[in-house]
């Protein structure tokens, strides 16, 4: 476990998502199907053929992989918060807790945008987790604890991008 204090103050206990765990939560998302056109051959029989770019069909699919690709993202930040943050230390706390404090409200102004307060206590905890985190640099630090992401050296970056380097430059 990580513990990274945010900007406010709050201590948040973190853990490593694994990669793969995650991808076990994609796959109760299933992924469109490419549209196929039967499509009638010169000799009177018919053959499969992938829709085309530009056709209806074509246009119906990439919305949906839109969707599903949306929907992979949800999925992705739910799982990081809801396991990779494993408890917190308010500032008035002398120890960590998962509990979410029992005066805690959601924000009014996210009525206006349509999100209400959680029944479901994943969804809620959700919303808690995410309050918590106020700036860019705490959804920064939030992040490299759960994907265990570290600053590389200019001379990795270097090493990285050498072959692709034409000296042109």
């Amino acid at each position: 476990m990580k513990e990274i204090t945010l900007s406010t103050g709050v201590v948040l206990r973190c853990r490593l998502v694994p990669p793969y765990l995650r991808d076990s939560a994609f796959a109760s998302v299933p992924e469109p199907e490419f549209p196929m056109l039967s499509l009638k051959s010169a000799a009177g029989g018919t053959e499969d053929a992938p829709a085309l770019e530009g056709s209806p069909e074509y246009e119906v699919y990439m919305q949906e992989m839109a969707g599903y690709r949306r929907t992979l993202r949800r999925i992705s930040l739910e799982f990081d918060l809801l396991y990779g943050v494993a408890s917190w230390k308010l500032l008035d706390m002398d120890k960590f807790t998962e509990d979410i404090p029992e005066n805690w409200e959601l924000p009014s102004i996210m009525k206006r945008y349509g999100v209400t307060p959680a029944e479901d206590p994943d969804e809620r905890r959700i919303q808690f987790v995410r309050w918590l985190i106020k700036t860019d640099k705490d959804v920064d630090a939030v992040e490299d604890a759960i994907g265990g992401a570290e600053s590389l050296t200019e001379e990795e970056v270097e090493t990285a991008i050498a072959p692709f380097d034409s000296g042109n430059v």
